[in-house]
């Protein structure tokens, strides 16, 4: 018999904010993708003449239709999961994270590049990009090992060798694709799961010492991209047209939106293509052009509204693995939040890491919904014995 308190018990806030924030990013997708021209104006040189530069205009144009397909996805799915027992999602996390990986490494394989990197798998109608499925499989994957876990005090590094194990394998694939950003961003998800149920000091101070260590390793396995971003990002203007060309026209059109915006269509570096990947790793960018800082500002409180009722969710619920996969799936969605923002306004380096809800792209925002219906799912059950 169906228990009314479900019902009840579910947040409709959390709901609320999701649909808004996911009704802004199509709109602004669409906004993005709009032009006034058939070319790409912002495209120098002869490539404005082509026909498949015609064919990629009048395809961006649809992005927008593409995102609100993906969005009721994710709605219907986030419903679906509502239905489930969360501790029945959580059961099966190994499988999803085992999954995933069959995903990474079937990438490497049939995986479909775009712009020197592997990152997609193309089945036909839609891509499916596995490294934002990793994200919530290993965050399922560490709620059951630490959920199903008896120590009750803080973990040393004995303890932690199975989960480190666990973060360190999708995080070497993911950045073989090459992927930097959404490799740092799953390695930051997982050290707040792992911090969340408590680490020894010990155990902290050798991990930020092998952290340190590791960064300087790593340097020497960067694409030689990769590394100009970095310099960039300290120096945009050592290399205005090339690697520096994404950070300064970020900041073009967040500056000239001013403090009320151009308005919306209005907008210079978007529609006339002056600003890459503007529907995507930049549409924060396309926001502060047309709605100026005030509208960034109202935006990035809805931002915050919907986090902060994530957390509240976390230190609401009723048992540790509820509370786990609650506070895993809030720092997935701020995290992303945190790092594209930050790199659209040129406080980080430039990286791929997609705007939750908002960037263009099927498999961020389903994975997303899903870990939004997850949260409702314990928020329902919180009272139930």
């Amino acid at each position: 018999m169906f228990d009314r308190r479900l019902i009840l018990n579910f947040d409709w806030k959390i709901l609320f904010l999701t649909i808004l924030i996911a009704v802004i990013g199509i709109v602004e997708i669409y906004s993005a993708s709009y032009s006034p021209f058939p070319e790409d104006v912002g495209q120098a040189g002869s490539n404005l003449l082509k026909k498949d530069n015609l064919n990629r205009s009048s395809e961006s144009q649809n992005y927008w239709k593409k995102q609100a397909l993906w969005v009721w996805a994710g709605l219907i799915i986030l419903f679906l999961i509502t239905f489930l027992d969360y501790h029945s999602v959580v059961k099966y996390g190994y499988f999803f994270y085992f999954f995933s990986l069959l995903l990474l490494v079937l990438l490497i394989v049939i995986g479909d590049v775009r712009s020197g990197s592997r990152r997609w798998i193309d089945v036909g109608f839609f891509s499916i990009q596995p490294s934002e499925v990793v994200k919530l499989s290993i965050i399922l994957a560490l709620t059951k090992y630490f959920g199903e876990s008896r120590k009750k005090d803080s973990y040393g590094l004995k303890e932690l060798v199975v989960p480190l194990i666990l973060v360190f394998i999708p995080f070497v694939l993911i950045l073989l694709q090459p992927d930097l950003g959404t490799a740092l961003s799953l390695f930051l998800i997982s050290v707040c799961l792992i911090f969340a149920v408590g680490v020894k000091l010990k155990t902290s101070l050798y991990s930020g010492i092998f952290g340190i260590i590791s960064c300087a390793v790593m340097w020497n396995f960067l694409k030689p991209y990769q590394k100009q971003r970095v310099f960039s990002f300290f120096d945009p203007y050592q290399d205005p047209l090339g690697s520096g060309y994404h950070t300064i026209q970020s900041e073009i059109a967040i500056g000239s939106g001013g403090f009320f915006g151009k308005g919306f269509l209005n907008g210079t570096q978007g529609q006339l293509k002056f600003l890459p990947e503007h529907h995507t790793d930049f549409i924060f960018s396309i926001i502060a052009e047309e709605w100026g800082f005030l509208g960034s500002l109202v935006f990035i409180i809805l931002l915050f509204g919907l986090v902060f009722l994530c957390i509240q969710a976390s230190f609401r619920a009723k048992d540790k693995i509820a509370a786990l996969l609650c506070f895993g799936i809030t720092a997935m969605i701020s995290l992303n939040m945190l790092i594209n923002i930050g790199m659209a306004v040129g406080l980080l380096p430039i990286v791929g890491v997609p705007l939750p809800l908002i960037s263009y792209g099927g498999t961020s925002v389903i994975i997303t919904m899903t870990g939004i219906g997850l949260i409702l799912n314990v928020q329902m059950r919180r009272y139930l014995l």
